[in-house]
């Protein structure tokens, strides 16, 4: 699965799991570099999905109904 299909929660569940990998006494130094990269791109990609969510949010409470925010 793309990173860009997966929903927050999964992409917080594996940003852990690289941190825990990236704290292990086992990891090369290419491998910790790839686990980085790979980790900030998650947490680009969570960070956008928490901006969706305030938005809808806020345009909940904004109208007092739901609607598709863009």
């Amino acid at each position: 699965m793309l990173n860009s299909e997966k929903n927050y929660d999964q992409l917080i569940k594996e940003i852990k799991e690289e941190l825990i990998k990236l704290n292990s006494e086992n990891v090369s130094m290419q491998e910790a570099i790839e686990l980085f990269e790979e980790g900030m791109q998650k947490i680009t990609l969570a960070k956008n999905q928490l901006e969706n969510y305030k938005g809808k949010i806020n345009k909940i409470l904004e109208d007092n109904s739901v609607q598709e925010f863009e």
